[in-house]
């Protein structure tokens, strides 16, 4: 009641809804989404912060137990303690989208991704100890990132079709299909994230794949800069101007 937009809450007796089939004569489909530059940057995020936020699921139980030393019986907490920073994370997430752009909070989480996981390592790269706390923290830090990820995109996507299309509306169609835009993206990113963690951690170690997936998420930031958020500032200065 407090978060959704008051257009989501047209009920399908409402007189005015929109319909997407004859919005300025366009029928918006998954193509519309699909060809939506903007609109594939979010899917691509959602992609990537899967893969950076789950691919530890295969390896951390023996790594903590094994390398970390934790008992058994506890490895379950350090699965549930980023669930818990990230349920916290998103009100605040939510209300902090009517101050900041929803493109700089996406670019400021694979920033705090980048150091969480080079935390969570701990990093070899930085010579960081092997640091249960440090690890812990790190795993922290990267719940919070993933609220910062996954609450803007959804709605990103819906305003970059509307936006392109030209809609003076939103329709309930347009929101069913970006929804199952993004949790298709949401999936594939489950999809490859344990085999990719499992293949690293293979070939490299642990913390070495925590190295991999933190200067990824590094590159993801700058190439998010480069393609996002750059047009993005051009368009508000040709705007002003």
């Amino acid at each position: 009641m407090i978060y959704i937009p008051s257009y989501l809450k047209k009920g399908s007796d409402d007189e005015e809804e929109v319909s997407a089939v004859e919005i300025k004569g366009k029928k918006i489909t998954f193509w519309t989404i699909i060809t939506n530059r903007r609109a594939m940057m979010c899917a691509v995020s959602s992609i990537f912060a899967m893969i950076f936020m789950l691919f530890m699921d295969t390896i951390l139980s023996n790594y903590l137990i094994d390398e970390m030393k934790v008992d058994e019986n506890y490895v379950g907490y350090f699965f549930a303690l980023p669930c818990l920073i990230y349920t916290i994370s998103c009100p605040i997430v939510g209300y902090a989208t009517k101050f900041v752009p929803r493109l700089y909070l996406n670019q400021l989480a694979f920033l705090i991704c980048f150091v969480g996981m080079l935390m969570f390592g701990p990093s070899k790269v930085f010579g960081f100890p092997q640091n249960l706390v440090l690890s812990t923290v790190g795993n922290c830090i990267d719940g919070f990132a993933c609220a910062l990820i996954f609450v803007p995109l959804l709605s990103e996507i819906v305003d970059a079709v509307k936006e392109k299309e030209g809609l003076s509306e939103v329709s309930d169609d347009l929101n069913d299909l970006a929804a199952g835009f993004f949790n298709t993206s949401y999936a594939i990113g489950c999809l490859f994230a344990p085999i990719l963690g499992g293949a690293f951690k293979d070939w490299v170690g642990f913390r070495s794949t925590c190295d991999i997936f933190a200067f990824a998420s590094l590159g993801y930031a700058l190439i998010f800069f480069v393609l996002s958020v750059i047009p993005h500032l051009q368009k508000q200065s040709k705007t002003k101007s």
